[in-house]
């Protein structure tokens, strides 16, 4: 229960506030704001056109993803306009799906329908801005609009044909337009028309639209629109004052919850029809998701709670994800200690909507996200925001001394104190902010675009395009003539190469193919990585040489500059080696346009530790091979390639730290070893360091090493980086050694 000097607010006041007060964000909102000023909306209009450029950046680049596709086919369903909405209308109220109904009845390509997420999302850093600076001050209202702006989170739905970004708007606008309901309710009433239902309406009419609409957007909403029951007499205390008492003793206190709660009914009476036929028939399927979905741990839930942190501030960004959770305790604190009404309603909204969340995670495994209560990314923020505007109040009320608040020197070096720290502040967490926002950019997601374009392009008459069930589905999107095969893939793949064609094979993540099937499709297909997914090349035409000739077409299709994927890049060296070697081979051997299955791979045991722990890491047995590698260490410390093969295993099997550790002593042991630098890149852009990778393979060209090998992998290395002139560099350098070097004149082609 609050006490007497944590619920009371500071009463307003007209006399100027010193330099050193808290004024600005110790006033509860009886106190009226100042209209913004130039720099105020200069600052703001900067955060925006910052927000916009990242939002609209390659917004139409990436493809359609499984959600997507689901909601949107949902949503077009027949394509009449006042067709039954398909599956989706079982988890999603009707609201976005008319929008996306609407927007694919004009056009279906990628940016068109994220259009709406995109522009909701830059709408929001106004509004956040707005509802920051009404809850405490300028400042608050320009840190809040920033942080917003860089959040990865807010910009991945931001750029998503989904329902998130028109509900983090809503979510906003609802908690902003409770606030101003409860700032009306606090002010005294001048006549008695301000107790009759027009008064009522002018002030509850917004609320209730914007609440009842964003129950029509997501269901999750509710958790957000049923906790302001307990919202709004926290908000009523931050406005008018007194003690917790006064909401029941107070008979104007008792008159304005009273609305509130009108208000909550009419919001019920819009939303029943929604309640009776959308929520149960979704709680009907949840159960059956219930029963055939995989139940996560208590743990696991618990840490998915968690995600509205860890998916804008990535754990990988330790320096981020200390910045952020410091602020935002700091802000919670003073909250807590100088308007605690204010400070419980922001952890009611942060913690009470977890427990049914974490439930709903535990019980249906995968089947909800971080995503469904997107409503506490804002509130987050404003806890973040107050944190930063505390932060430089107390550093610029130190800066400024101890004397005497007329003293003009005082007040010119707390103004210069405030904006130095004001500026840091937004410097570091643009700094922070950076990393995970490159990261979003280049996050691998499944790319059927590009697999769509990709048989579009080169399926012709005798090719066959096959996938299981669910790869198929999705893919149907972007090339509706895909095959599906239910039953035995190996025997459908053997006779799809009896029609003397190319076959093409996708597989995605969650419908791996078996042991058995891997290995065949491994051994007689060309492994082409696209984003998230991959697709199996196999040539059976007369006269073709091997199973992957003529894949290089698949290969520049599946490479996007914009946003690379290093996997798909290695297996376009590792086949243009292989074609390499069997076009020298081809010479002399006849052609086999069908080959038969090759044995599994054998590992040596007569040619000596180095070759059979090599073998291993090449087999993909790499906890074997680790452990080889181990033993050579132990026994030969100072073999360099023994420490290269080990950084390699501890590479595979995920301890990335140890091998980059163990890189730099091989690199310190051997500062001329330009391999030691590559195989560092080559992990660093695995786990997504890019720039790290960058400096390495720089430093590895710089060794000037003539060797053909060595500026053959640098080559692809700075291409999949988007480093044109050093990759043509690296390419050249191979031509001069080995001039008939295959896959390199394509790739200078492509550069130029």
């Amino acid at each position: 229960m609050m006490t007497h000097t944590t619920s009371v607010i500071e009463p307003p006041t007209q006399e100027a506030a010193p330099p050193g007060a808290f004024a600005r964000i110790t006033r509860g909102a009886t106190f009226r704001r100042p209209r913004p000023g130039k720099w105020e909306l200069l600052a703001l209009l900067a955060i925006v056109l910052v927000g916009a450029a990242l939002r609209i950046y390659l917004l139409g680049d990436k493809s359609l993803w499984l959600d997507e596709l689901n909601l949107l086919r949902s949503s077009y369903a027949s394509g009449d306009w006042f067709a039954p909405f398909g599956l989706s209308i079982l988890d999603h109220p009707p609201g976005y799906m008319v929008i996306l109904r609407i927007m694919m009845h004009v056009s279906q390509s990628e940016w068109w329908l994220r259009l709406p997420a995109m522009l909701t999302s830059i709408v929001a850093l106004v509004a956040i801005w707005g509802l920051a600076r009404e809850m405490f001050g300028p400042l608050a209202g320009v840190f809040a609009a920033l942080i917003l702006a860089l959040s990865p989170m807010h910009l991945r739905y931001a750029q998503e044909a989904h329902s998130y970004g028109l509900y983090g708007l809503l979510s906003i606008a609802a908690i902003w337009l409770l606030y101003r309901a409860a700032r009306a309710e606090a002010e005294p009433v001048a006549a008695p028309a301000g107790r009759t239902i027009r008064g009522w309406l002018g002030t509850w009419l917004a609320f209730i639209v914007v609440a009842v609409v964003v129950m029509y957007v997501h269901y999750y909403s509710l958790f957000l629109i049923a906790l302001s029951l307990l919202l709004f007499p926290m908000f009523l205390l931050d406005c008018a004052g007194g003690r917790l008492s006064s909401l029941w003793q107070d008979r104007d206190r008792r008159i304005s919850i009273g609305r509130m709660v009108a208000a909550m009914a009419a919001i019920g009476v819009f939303y029943l029809p929604q309640l009776i036929a959308g929520v149960g028939n979704s709680l009907q399927y949840a159960s059956k998701l219930e029963q055939s979905l995989p139940k996560r741990s208590l743990l696991e839930s618990a840490l998915w709670a968690a995600r509205p942190i860890t998916e804008n501030w990535e754990l990988g960004y330790h320096f981020g994800v200390i910045a952020v959770i410091v602020v935002a305790l700091i802000g919670l604190a003073w909250l807590l200690w100088r308007r605690a009404p204010l400070g419980i309603s922001m952890i009611l909204i942060l913690l009470l909507p977890l427990p049914p969340s974490i439930f709903m995670a535990y019980r249906t495994g995968i089947a909800y996200n971080v995503r469904r209560i997107i409503f506490t990314l804002p509130v987050l923020i404003l806890v973040m925001a107050v944190g930063m505007v505390v932060i430089v109040a107390l550093i610029s009320r130190l800066a400024s001394g101890t004397s005497s608040d007329d003293d003009p020197a005082r007040g010119v070096r707390h103004r210069r104190a405030a904006t130095i720290t004001s500026v840091a502040l937004v410097l570091l967490f643009t700094f922070a902010a950076i990393a995970p926002i490159e990261g979003y950019y280049a996050r691998p997601k499944q790319d059927w675009k590009t697999v769509g374009e990709m048989l579009n392009t080169l399926v012709e008459t005798g090719d066959v395009a096959v996938a299981k069930p669910k790869a198929a589905k999705n893919l149907s999107w972007y090339y509706p003539a895909i095959q599906a095969v239910e039953g035995d893939l190996v025997s459908a793949l053997k006779i799809a190469c009896e029609l003397k064609g190319e076959t093409y094979l996708v597989v995605m993540p969650n419908e791996l193919l078996s042991n058995d099937e891997h290995q065949w499709v491994a051994d007689n297909f060309v492994e082409i990585p696209v984003k998230d997914l991959t697709v199996y090349y196999r040539t059976c035409a007369q006269g073709s040489t091997w199973y992957g000739e003529d894949a290089d077409a698949a290969f520049e299709i599946a490479w996007n500059p914009h946003t690379p994927y290093p996997p798909t890049q290695r297996a376009w060296e590792a086949y243009a080696r292989a074609t390499g070697a069997d076009n020298a081979s081809a010479k002399t051997a006849a052609p086999t346009p069908t080959p038969e299955p090759t044995a599994t791979v054998v590992i040596p045991t007569d040619q000596g530790p180095w070759v059979e722990a090599a073998a291993l890491l090449r087999a993909g047995r790499n906890e074997e091979a680790l452990a080889k590698y181990q033993d050579l260490v132990d026994t030969h410390p100072n073999h360099r390639g023994s420490m290269m093969g080990l950084a390699q295993a501890l590479g595979a099997v995920g301890r990335t730290d140890d091998a980059v550790a163990l890189f730099d002593q091989i690199s310190q042991q051997w500062p001329d070893f330009a391999w030691s630098y590559v195989r560092r890149g080559e992990l660093l852009e695995t786990v997504g360091k890019e720039r790290d990778a960058l400096k390495d393979y720089r430093a590895a060209a710089a060794l000037g090493q003539e060797d053909a090998d060595l500026s053959f992998v640098l080559g692809f290395a700075f291409m999949r980086l988007d480093q044109r002139d050093e990759a043509i560099a690296q390419f050249e350098a191979v031509l001069s050694v080995d001039p008939n070097r295959a896959g390199v004149q394509a790739a200078l082609d492509k550069l130029k």
